[in-house]
């Protein structure tokens, strides 16, 4: 009798916790989704600054596993696209009466939502504006100041490849090692911002890859393929709820297919003569 009376909280307990891991296990492939989607939003208009509904809003872009993504404005003119891949995109308006507007160059990174209100002029069906280096699309929905690395970035920086580190290196008021030539590639990463050296946060598709719990300001074990990231955040500062920490998140993303044949190749390659030497036969002697 006492032995089973104490195997029922012990049953319980167990119960409850397969429980919590299976909501845990079953949220997060959802925010991993989410976080690495992107969206883009706007209002169309006429010359008089009237809405237009029904214009058909058609995205395109290499990332996107379709040729193309479309909706069409509603009766306030406000129209969305969600759920999208990161990437660079032309974003198409079209209406019957109106010039249809082609917007190029459009750059969407994790997380990101883009507002383009557009205005449609009256002319052919044949007539096509497009339009080119337009201001800068921005985020109205995020108000966490974060370092966006994109491929193109990754890509063109000199040590972008070198780890972490590098990657920190990018972000204002982050410290981490001092790196000299990529010595530090198989280093263990410090993370400090704003005399801050714990609570760091590093995440892969929403995925964690390091305790929340370390306090010493470095993460072991965080070692990854960088170049095949498709795009990394780091924020160190004003961190939303999902952040258990408050010191810097590092979010990183793989890269990912779309409709056409591509790839990449990194190689690299030393020898004695790319070193140098200065030690003469004086300081020899």
């Amino acid at each position: 009798m006492t032995f089973s009376s104490c195997r029922r909280p012990f049953r319980f307990a167990h119960a409850l916790s397969l429980a919590l891991a299976a909501t845990l296990w079953t949220s997060s492939p959802g925010h991993s989704q989410t976080a690495s989607l992107a969206n883009i939003t706007g209002i169309v208009t006429d010359e008089s600054g009237g809405v237009l509904p029904g214009v058909t809003v058609t995205a395109s872009s290499p990332s996107l596993q379709v040729k193309q993504v479309s909706t069409v404005t509603e009766a306030s003119g406000e129209y969305r696209l969600s759920g999208l891949s990161l990437g660079t995109y032309e974003v198409v308006y079209s209406l019957d009466g109106f010039q249809s507007v082609r917007r190029q160059d459009v750059r969407l990174t994790a997380g990101f939502t883009a507002k383009l209100d557009i205005t449609l002029k009256v002319g052919a069906l044949n007539e096509t504006i497009t339009v080119s280096g337009a201001s800068p699309v921005i985020d109205v929905v995020s108000t966490t100041p974060t370092t966006a690395l994109t491929r193109e970035t990754l890509e063109l920086i000199p040590t972008s490849r070198n780890g972490v580190q590098a990657l920190l290196t990018q972000a204002p008021g982050t410290r981490t090692n001092l790196d000299v030539g990529g010595n530090t590639a198989g280093a263990i990463p410090q993370f400090r911002a704003f005399g801050q050296s714990n609570g760091s946060w590093s995440v892969v598709e929403g995925i964690p890859v390091a305790q929340p719990s370390n306090s010493s300001g470095s993460q072991s074990g965080v070692y990854l393929d960088y170049s095949g990231l498709e795009e990394a955040q780091v924020s160190s500062v004003g961190n939303d709820a999902e952040t258990p920490t408050r010191g810097i998140q590092l979010s990183m993303l793989v890269k990912s297919g779309g409709n056409t044949y591509h790839g990449g190749l990194i190689g690299s390659h030393t020898n004695s003569s790319l070193i140098s030497n200065n030690i003469d036969a004086g300081l020899v002697a």
